[in-house]
């Protein structure tokens, strides 16, 4: 009998812990690729609806930073699911170094799924992009990626 609990427990540990994998994707892949050009989006702060949720724009080509003549442009953007959407407040956008960009007053104050919506220039050609962002009640429940 102590041996079937025991089993039990690693089976439904396993199964905590493969959820909480899928539902939290991992901050270091591409959130944009296009051809070659990597657009990754990396959380400074935690994601919270209490503070600003500062995050880095990491802009690659290849293996290197690629240096854009323009900071890129972005918004926040949530889509309720009662089919209201709305923005929030203008982001703050500093170039730190060549194709990274600090971006700052970044207010989720609501809960549920919301859109890192911008664009960039590269070579005159306008590049668009929305990455996903979910936000919990807390910031453990709250990721880039889909709502589930």
């Amino acid at each position: 009998m102590k041996k079937f609990l025991f089993l039990y427990f690693l089976f439904c540990c396993a199964l905590v812990s493969g959820n909480s994998s899928e539902q939290k994707p991992n901050d270091s892949r591409c959130q944009y690729a296009f051809e070659d050009i990597c657009l990754k989006i990396s959380f400074i702060s935690e994601i919270s609806r209490k503070k600003s949720a500062d995050f880095k724009v990491s802009v690659t080509k290849g293996e290197k930073s690629l240096d854009l003549k323009d900071k890129p442009k972005m918004k926040l953007w949530m889509k309720m699911k009662n089919g209201h959407e709305h923005g929030s407040e203008p982001l703050t956008i500093k170039k730190q170094s060549k194709g990274v960009f600090l971006v700052s007053n970044v207010w989720l104050l609501m809960q549920g799924q919301w859109e890192i919506q911008g664009s960039f220039v590269h070579k005159g050609e306008d590049k668009k992009f929305k990455i996903p962002v979910c936000v919990g009640r807390l910031p453990e429940d709250s990721f880039l990626g889909e709502c589930k």
